[in-house]
């Protein structure tokens, strides 16, 4: 019994959390005109989705303000600036800022110390030329090649070794 009230106050106590969370991209809010350059919202409005109204309902002339979608900022004429104290916004905004800076890392600061990509390798015999680790007497050089021909419904494989 008390599990099952656990779990039904858990669920109930999820719930009210997601309740919080607006996955609605409409927005409204009052503005108060007290600046000459206003930034709306810290996401990029949608043109067009804009409305404005003044306290008492009436839709504002769009001759009268100019809007920044990108930054979010409304810029009011003098003349509405006088008339108006504060302004009604409606509006849909996207999901993120479209002016902020993106940038990609460089290439060398994304390796890990430990990764070999980007390294230059060096091969233990080409480290010291006088040193070898099998002696004066014995070369280390040599290739290896490998062929592989195919010839009416045979395959022929050619190894080689050349060693000095």
């Amino acid at each position: 019994m008390i599990r099952r009230v656990t779990i039904a106050l858990l669920f109930l106590a999820l719930n009210f959390c997601s309740l919080g969370q607006s996955l609605d991209n409409y927005r409204h809010r009052i503005v108060a005109l007290s600046a000459d350059t206003i930034r709306v919202d810290s996401l990029s409005i949608i043109p067009g989705s804009l409305t404005i109204h003044s306290a008492e309902g009436n839709r504002i002339d769009s001759s009268l303000f100019w809007v920044s979608y990108v930054k979010a900022e409304f810029i009011p004429t003098k003349k509405l600036l006088l008339s108006h104290d504060s302004l009604y916004f409606e509006y849909r905004v996207f999901p993120l800022l479209l002016e902020g800076q993106f940038a990609k890392r460089k290439y060398a600061e994304s390796l890990s110390p430990d990764s070999l990509l980007g390294r230059y390798a060096v091969s233990p015999g080409l480290q010291n030329e006088q040193e070898s680790p099998f002696g004066d007497q014995i070369q280390t050089n040599g290739s290896m090649a490998r062929g592989i021909r195919f010839r009416e419904r045979f395959l022929h494989v050619k190894e080689g070794q050349q060693i000095r």
